[in-house]
């Protein structure tokens, strides 16, 4: 779980499954569904904010660390 820097009654979740859902926790609501990870057998086991407001890293169980914009839906960089 992360709530995003300025995103006001949000909250990401991320799953096994290397998706993240962005929800709005006072209207109990689903926003947007994420799909971030290319490979289904990689999953989500931390997230974290950027200092770049829109901006988190997520880290994968093989290593990998990922920067994703949430505005845009993009992955900005991969490290592995």
């Amino acid at each position: 779980l992360l709530h995003p820097a300025t995103y006001v009654n949000k909250l990401l979740v991320t799953s096994r499954q290397g998706t993240m859902q962005l929800w709005n926790i006072k209207a109990n609501k689903l926003l947007h569904e994420f799909f971030t990870n290319d490979t289904k057998s990689n999953s989500i086991t931390t997230i974290a904010q950027s200092t770049v407001v829109d901006v988190v890293a997520i880290g994968y169980n093989d290593g990998q660390i990922r920067l994703h914009n949430l505005r845009y839906d993009e992955t900005l960089v991969t490290f592995t």
